[in-house]
């Protein structure tokens, strides 16, 4: 594929894709983008941004905020590093947030900074290791204006050898954005999966968000946060209160978490989405349109 022009097609779920394929409907497709890949050089692509802004928050340095596609090339660089070490690169995709410096503290020390929506940084090589992760949102001066403890722990012990990028995405006010989720920070490995375990955010409380997409047909996504590790069980509901099904009911680890909800199965209607942990209880409404 290698300068030649890629087109890419983004589809809201697979039974979606799979239509789409079939030249049966445009419903679902979220967005087409095209680009052309360097030659002899890996490249790594990252969507982020919103398919309908409405009721979400502008950007504040007054970056567009629609679903746009970043890339990043350079990425053979991660094949040269030590066995010991792992290159590594930072993202910034929240779209309500500021510019903000990156910290990563650990064997070593280093900061992305200054980055705004849609930039990508370039790469560091470190040691593998434990590391953590400090933003710090600025100001319009560049000065850092909050003193909000925004840390999350990055586990890099399995990552040596590959590139690894660390991407910040949700929302630094959730409640100013449909209620999504919250500030995180991510990991992508070389190859385009997450390592388990790499990355897992600190939230302050236990939050159950609003489903998104809302209205949906006929997936959707039930958002949540975890201050400590615990059991959670999520139950769907129908309007008159019977049960329909049990989502999960598991013990998870602290974080920030999302869980794919598959109505093919149930009748057009509202229903509810109730979470239970040992000390939190919360439920919302959802609208299934068929």
């Amino acid at each position: 594929l290698a300068d030649e022009e890629l087109i890419i097609g983004l589809a809201r779920t697979t039974s979606d894709l799979a239509s789409i394929l079939a030249g049966e409907t445009t419903e679902g497709l979220l967005g087409t983008f095209s680009t052309t890949l360097p030659d002899n050089d890996a490249t790594s692509l990252f969507f982020a941004g919103l398919t309908d802004t409405e009721g979400y928050a502008e950007n504040p340095d007054g970056r567009p905020v629609d679903l746009q596609m970043f890339s990043k090339s350079g990425l053979d660089q991660g094949a040269v590093v030590q066995p010991d070490q792992t290159a590594v690169y930072a993202g910034h995709f929240s779209t309500d947030s500021p510019a903000m410096n990156i910290n990563l503290s650990g064997p070593v020390d280093k900061t992305f900074s200054s980055m705004r929506f849609g930039d990508i940084s370039e790469m560091e090589t470190v040691p593998a290791g434990n590391y953590q992760v400090s933003l710090e949102v600025l100001d319009v001066m560049g000065k850092v204006a909050s003193n909000e403890e925004l840390t999350f722990e990055l586990d890099l012990t399995g990552s040596a050898g590959e590139p690894v990028a660390i991407v910040v995405n949700g929302f630094l006010n959730p409640e100013a954005n449909r209620n999504g989720p919250s500030l995180a920070v991510k990991t992508v490995s070389g190859n385009g999966s997450e390592p388990t375990g790499v990355a897992s955010d600190r939230p302050v409380r236990v939050s159950l968000h609003g489903n998104y997409p809302n209205p949906f047909n006929p997936s959707t996504s039930i958002p949540f946060d975890l201050k400590d590790t615990g059991a959670v069980r999520i139950d769907i509901y129908n309007i008159a209160g019977q049960k329909v099904m049990t989502l999960i009911d598991e013990v998870l680890r602290s974080g920030s978490h999302v869980i794919p909800f598959d109505a093919s199965g149930l009748a057009s209607g509202v229903y509810i989405y109730r979470m239970v942990t040992d000390s939190y209880v919360e439920s919302r409404k959802m609208v299934l349109v068929k």
